[in-house]
């Protein structure tokens, strides 16, 4: 889980790269649930994580040498409430407290190519 990018360049010798790009965000949603399966001696448990994932799944593009470019943006906002109360069911007016955070990321990707002659191949 986080952020994965993949990245396949290919130099052409016009001094230009192009690359391919592909992306995925993911987060955690909810608790990791464990599956068993088995009895005695031959029972086996796995770990099941729920996932929620945005991605691109993927992007040609051709960069000039030292130049930058914007690739994509990936904006997430989260929030968290907790209530907590004296009783299951009872208001918060009775007694206990409301907490609420939220959080924003903003992840830019950007690509800078910077070609460099590594010499005339041996041969």
């Amino acid at each position: 889980m986080g952020f994965k990018l993949t990245v396949f360049p290919d130099a052409t010798s016009r001094d230009d790269v192009n690359l391919t790009l592909a992306f995925d965000q993911s987060a955690l949603d909810g608790p990791i649930e464990t599956f068993t399966s088995g009895t005695g001696a031959n029972q086996q448990s796995v770990q099941v994580p729920k996932i929620v994932a945005k991605g691109i799944p993927k992007q040609d593009l051709i960069v000039r040498n030292g130049q930058t470019v914007i690739v994509t943006a990936f904006d997430q906002t989260d929030a968290q409430m907790t209530h907590r109360t004296l009783g299951e069911y009872l208001p918060t007016i009775l007694g206990g407290s409301l907490t609420a955070t939220k959080s924003r990321t903003f992840t830019l990707v950007l690509a800078t190519v910077m070609v460099q002659d590594q010499g005339e191949a041996i041969r």
